[in-house]
């Protein structure tokens, strides 16, 4: 028997967490995407699937009562759905053309043309391809490990390119204060909009307001989080580089690099090494805890990847993104054996 669960009956303040954390790259533990032990597989019953915050949030798992190791996840957050495998769920026939199923309904029910699908592995693209999917990003996780870090390199471009750009210069902040949001919140959504990507990428995670950035901040620091923002300005004061590193006390060795970006008039002039190697030797000042970065870049972004290499920085995996189109009948027809 197949299980369709929501994972929690969460409140629109609970979902409205979720949504903000999700927008930020972290979306935490405020909704666990493990299926229920065995034992507990009587204290649910099968029930559609609701809507608990319109078209923001919605988190909802299948699995199958003799094998509850193997699920299948979908979330809907900030209009964008996606879709996620897990366990020894991808390698079932049975769970993964009822997964399908449910994937042609939910589309319908929410009136999604198009939904996403983060691929790593062969029989996860087979299903992405058999769901009618095509490439949307083709992304490389990242890791570097602080004791390996070419420091030498850190101090050159953190001493040297400064030389070069006379008049430009960083600000470093710790959670983003109010009065930093107008300039940070103008200079981010410049950014993801110009990354690189195909016309089949779906909307982005975030493109933030004043509101949301403040109540970000509250629920970060409620379950223990930060941000180290390095902004940096030209000569005439204006924002033109960012840098986010986020932190959370539940993994004290890990960091998660966040968004990166200079505006396109700048770059090419170092700049963003300077402003990464500054970010870096700062995290290590004030979190010296942390050995780990954990980040991801764009397989198109290739100066971005050259620099993180140079960094020391070194491919872990890489992930395919599928938009899938689900017209009826194609995904049946064309699941792997």
């Amino acid at each position: 028997m197949f299980y369709w669960i929501e994972i929690r009956d969460l409140s629109p303040e609970q979902w409205e967490k979720y949504h903000l954390l999700a927008s930020s790259g972290r979306a935490g533990p405020i909704v666990s995407s493990h299926p229920p032990l065995a034992a507990e597989l009587e204290t649910f019953k099968v029930r559609r699937v609701r809507t608990l915050y319109p078209l923001q949030g919605q988190e909802c798992l299948l699995f199958r009562e003799d094998q509850p190791e193997a699920w299948l996840r979908w979330n809907l957050v900030c209009g964008r759905m996606s879709f996620s495998p897990g366990g020894a769920g991808i390698q079932d026939r049975e769970i993964q053309e009822e997964f399908a199923r449910k994937m042609q309904e939910i589309m319908a029910e929410n009136l999604q043309p198009y939904a996403w699908l983060e691929a790593d592995s062969a029989t996860l693209q087979s299903l992405a391809q058999a769901a009618g999917g095509a490439v949307s990003e083709q992304l490389v996780y990242l890791e570097l490990d602080l004791n390996l870090t070419n420091w030498s390199a850190i101090e050159s471009w953190v001493s040297q390119i400064p030389l070069q750009n006379p008049g430009f210069y960083l600000e470093l902040h710790l959670d983003r204060p109010e009065s930093i949001l107008t300039e940070y919140i103008s200079l981010y959504n410049q950014l993801s909009l110009d990354r690189p990507r195909t016309d089949l990428v779906g909307p982005p995670y975030a493109s933030w307001n004043r509101s949301e950035l403040t109540r970000l901040r509250l629920v970060n620091q409620e379950i223990g989080r930060a941000t180290l923002t390095l902004l940096l300005f030209n000569p005439d004061r204006e924002a033109v580089g960012l840098t986010d590193l986020n932190l959370d006390s539940a993994q004290p060795e890990r960091a998660y690099q966040g968004m990166t970006g200079i505006l396109p008039a700048y770059r090419g002039r170092g700049l963003g090494r300077w402003m990464k190697a500054a970010a870096l030797q700062k995290l290590h000042e004030l979190f010296p805890k942390v050995r780990f970065i954990d980040g991801d870049t764009h397989q198109l972004n290739q100066p971005m990847l050259k620099m993180n290499h140079e960094m020391g920085y070194h491919a872990v995996r890489q992930g395919i993104e599928f938009r899938l189109n689900l017209n009826p009948g194609v995904v049946r027809a064309n699941l792997p054996a």
